[in-house]
């Protein structure tokens, strides 16, 4: 085995035993919120100076606003807007987005509408380089210390999606119908159990396919969902907010130099 693959192991054992010494705090919200921090911490650990890492609302330029995030990666070279005590996301500048769950049997349906809400946010980007951007969409995922049956899991996707589950081999492989890709939730984790992930890649004719599968990981499932997420956040750091779209510009008069 790797050193990888033993970190990952390791930390994905020492989250599981937070998670059940925490079992211990009767007050459900103070609970929910500690183990977003044990998330955080561990991503915070994997990043020392990179990324923010917070709570808070995601914001775009078109005045829309998401519903309240649990735990948000950020380029800290992104403004960051902070006020009444909250914090205020710009799109652009977020990496990824994840709903934190102890148990998600029965959050499945809340973490979908979340991570759809944030997903009709757009992003403004000025490039930095020559090549075209196309990451209209945050990021946006799930993980859970516990979780339903992955067959139970997959039924109240294509519930929520309207998508059909083609079987490959092991793999559950999903594919929708009418529903637009760029709005699907694009991973989930189930600590020690499963990943889920929606995957785009290109065919022969350099179309974008997008596929989802759901893949019992197991004991990798930490590592298999950090390295999806990783490639993600790398993809999100293209260009950088155009910050003039978020201002309301009306017609102003210019003044005139004197002569």
């Amino acid at each position: 085995m790797s050193k990888f693959d033993d970190y990952f192991r390791y930390t994905s054992e020492l989250l599981q035993t937070r998670y059940e010494q925490s079992q211990a705090i009767d007050h459900n919200l103070t609970a929910g919120e500690v183990r977003e921090l044990f998330v955080e911490e561990f991503l915070s650990d994997m990043y020392p100076e990179q990324f923010v890492f917070g709570d808070g609302e995601i914001i775009d330029s078109s005045g829309r606003v998401s519903p309240q995030a649990d735990l948000v990666v950020y380029d800290q070279q992104s403004p960051l807007l902070t006020y009444g005590g909250s914090n205020h996301f710009l799109a652009e500048g977020v990496l990824a987005h994840l709903e934190i769950k102890s148990d998600l049997t029965s959050s499945v349906d809340d973490v979908l509408t979340k991570t759809e809400g944030v997903k009709e946010l757009n992003k403004n980007w000025v490039e930095n380089t020559r090549e075209q951007i196309d990451l209209p969409h945050v990021f946006s995922g799930a993980f859970a210390f516990e979780g339903p049956s992955p067959e139970t899991l997959l039924r109240q996707l294509c519930e929520f999606y309207d998508i059909e589950v083609l079987q490959e081999g092991e793999q559950s492989v999903i594919e929708t119908g009418d529903y637009h890709w760029g709005e699907v939730i694009d991973v989930i984790c189930v600590l020690g159990e499963y990943v889920f992930f929606k995957h785009t890649s290109l065919d022969r004719q350099g179309n974008p396919t997008t596929t989802m599968q759901l893949l019992d990981t197991g004991e990798d499932s930490l590592s298999g969902f950090f390295v999806f997420l990783a490639g993600s956040i790398y993809r999100g750091m293209a260009g950088r907010p155009d910050l003039r779209s978020y201002m309301s510009m009306g017609e102003y008069d210019a003044f005139e130099l004197p002569d």
